[in-house]
C-alpha cells in the first residue's frame, strides 16, 4: 500500500490549473493555482501562471498582484514582467 503524505500536493494543484487553462476554465485555474502557491509559495512559475489565469478571467488587479509576487521571487522572470506591463495598461 502506498502512503501519501501530501508532499506533492502543490504539484497536483499546479497540473490541475494547467488543465483548466487548456479547457478555458480560467476561474477554476485560479482556484487550483492559488492552492498550488499556498502549498509552495516560493515557486515563481506557479505565481506567473496564477497571474495568467486571473488575467484571462479579467481579474486584472489580482493578476497584477500575482505577477508582482512572481517577479519579486525571480526578477529574471520575463513572463511575469510582461504580464505586469499588460496589467498596468488594463488597470488604468
Amino acid at each position: 500500500m502506498v502512503q501519501f503524505n501530501g508532499s506533492r500536493i502543490g504539484d497536483v494543484y499546479y497540473f490541475m490549473g494547467e488543465i483548466f487553462i487548456r479547457k478555458g476554465s480560467f476561474q477554476h485555474a485560479d482556484i487550483a493555482f492559488s492552492q498550488a502557491v499556498r502549498n509552495e509559495p516560493v515557486n515563481d512559475l506557479w505565481w506567473t501562471r496564477l497571474g495568467y489565469a486571473r488575467e484571462m478571467a479579467r481579474n486584472y488587479n489580482l493578476a497584477s498582484i500575482a505577477y508582482d509576487k512572481a517577479y519579486s521571487l525571480n526578477p529574471q522572470n520575463i513572463e511575469a514582467r510582461n504580464g505586469k506591463k499588460r496589467m498596468m495598461s488594463k488597470i488604468r
